[in-house]
């Protein structure tokens, strides 16, 4: 029974690593990858902010020291301590800046059914040796029309590779990996989802 157990599980990984192979097409049904990218992306969340929030604080102080003082009126009058006035604005901290990568995928419906939500994977591998040196899983709200296509964006901190080789350690670009998408669940507006086993 265990010599059956390991052939099974022996079988289930040398067809997992067939399936693997780089190539940039989705063999989901109903779906035709039409392009994909990634990209790094520096971000900075103090140039976000809205340059008007500190006249805001400013504001929210002053309203806050008219009302500490309307209190303080009544409360002298039934023989209270005053409240102390506020002085300071909040201060609002601010997110250092961040790296972040960019996977994007357009996915054409070719189906015959509206697609409402994919699950999908960003898979990268070496170009050389065609191992799979990364991979990236995301969750897409969309609405894909029969014959229209959608843009897949998924963000996250980590890079492409969590393989990195020596030699190629500074190289952090587009265009050094094969890539593939994986598409692994779709979900129709109208009926049952697909789901790769």
């Amino acid at each position: 029974m265990k010599a059956l157990n390991l052939a099974l599980l022996m079988l289930l990984l040398v067809s997992g690593a067939a399936a693997q192979e780089p190539s940039k097409l989705s063999d989901a049904p109903g779906t035709m990858l039409v392009k994909n990218s990634w990209r790094r992306q520096v971000r900075n969340p103090a140039l976000d902010e809205d340059p008007l929030t500190v006249n805001e604080d400013e504001a929210e102080l002053e309203r806050a020291r008219k009302e500490t003082t309307r209190r303080n009126v009544s409360r002298v009058k039934g023989n209270q301590e005053p409240l102390p006035l506020p002085n300071n604005a909040p201060r609002r901290e601010m997110s250092p800046p961040f790296v972040e990568y960019i996977y994007e995928a357009t996915i054409s419906n070719t189906g015959e059914k509206t697609i409402r939500k994919l699950i999908w994977e960003y898979v990268l591998f070496d170009p050389k040796t065609e191992v799979q040196v990364g991979q990236h899983r995301f969750t897409n709200e969309v609405n894909i029309r029969p014959g229209k296509s959608a843009n897949l964006v998924g963000r996250t901190k980590f890079p492409p590779a969590g393989v990195v080789d020596a030699k190629k350690a500074g190289n952090s670009s587009p265009g050094q990996y094969s890539e593939q998408i994986v598409i692994y669940r779709i979900e129709y507006k109208d009926g049952p989802a697909w789901e790769r086993h």
